[in-house]
């Protein structure tokens, strides 16, 4: 299975128990995500995806190719040093246009 695995994904697929990879292809209201939209991700005070390694978002087309964008930025991930709001928690902006001071929050699409 493993062989299987490593000639359908690549060598250096990660194993089930180390990683996982939900896939939402839709807003809040169940409409498909849209690149003029703007998405806001909330993270309460010390809230975050539950991981014991690191987490990371990537943005796809509807082809499965990373979405390029003017920041040249492909992920957000937990390493990156994020401004957080007043009261700790974090918002994470998915949208064309920088939401101003915050920008480094901001994953464009």
């Amino acid at each position: 299975m493993l062989r299987f695995r490593e000639r359908k994904l690549g060598l250096g697929a990660n194993l089930p128990e180390d990683a996982i990879y939900p896939i939402n292809p839709f807003d809040s209201t169940h409409q498909p995500l849209d690149g003029s939209q703007k998405y806001t991700i909330h993270f309460d005070k010390g809230i975050s995806p539950p991981a014991d390694a690191f987490w990371s978002i990537t943005l796809y087309d509807k082809d499965g190719f990373q979405v390029a964008n003017s920041l040249n930025r492909f992920a957000v991930s937990n390493w990156m040093p994020f401004k957080y709001n007043a009261d700790v928690s974090l918002d994470l902006y998915f949208q064309n246009e920088s939401p101003g001071a915050g920008g480094f929050k901001r994953r464009p699409i």
